[in-house]
């Protein structure tokens, strides 16, 4: 599969892409199904939408992590850094 930042297309397309043939496509869908919180944990979010015409499509796309923010310390943590800082 190329590098990029989306890939979008059936379970079957998937299979032809990865070159899978011990797989079935509803396997494949099924895998991805049980394994969606593990691939989000991994930055990969996974999404399926069935189509009025009945078809199914699987978008595989990479996520970017949060950023670590940072945020002030609270009034009691802050004093006592000061106090600490002061009688070491």
């Amino acid at each position: 599969m190329k590098r990029t930042a989306q890939w979008a297309g059936t379970a079957t397309d998937l299979l032809n892409e990865i070159a899978v043939s011990t797989v079935t496509a509803p396997s494949l869908s099924h895998h991805l199904r049980d394994h969606k919180n593990t691939l989000e944990s991994r930055n990969i979010a996974v999404t399926f939408c069935r189509k009025h015409a009945g078809s199914r499509t699987i978008t595989l796309a990479h996520i970017s992590p949060p950023r670590a923010t940072y945020r002030e310390p609270s009034a009691p943590v802050a004093q006592a850094a000061a106090y600490n800082k002061v009688n070491g």
